[in-house]
């Protein structure tokens, strides 16, 4: 079996990628991540890549929710679900699910944890 080569796809990034935060693999083929806040930009994009037709993505984050952009979050694979953790410092921190893929109103909020 050979092993496959590289190659360039020619789509730019939509976003500048965070390299120290995670990224996460959801169901095989979507790899996610957080962007870097950008000097005049708050707002931090959730970004995902599919392997299978390998186009990039702005993935919907929750309505009204500021939770991703400012504060620390870190995402992980819940049940094969896309989800975030919001770390508010060191006391509280909150896990939201996205229990329908790339619907927005989908996501929730599953636990709260600390005072």
């Amino acid at each position: 079996m050979m092993c496959p080569t590289w190659r360039s796809i020619g789509e730019e990034l939509p976003v500048q990628l965070n390299p120290r935060q995670s990224h996460v693999l959801v169901d095989g083929r979507r790899l996610h991540w957080l962007s870097l806040r950008g000097r005049y930009q708050v707002v931090r994009k959730l970004v995902s890549f599919d392997l299978a037709d390998e186009p990039f993505r702005e993935i919907p984050q929750p309505a009204g929710c500021d939770k991703f952009c400012r504060h620390r979050s870190q995402l992980v694979n819940i049940g094969g679900c896309l989800s975030a953790v919001v770390y508010h410092g060191c006391l509280r921190l909150e896990i939201w699910i996205m229990k329908e893929y790339g619907v927005k109103k989908s996501w929730t909020k599953e636990f709260n944890i600390g005072s």
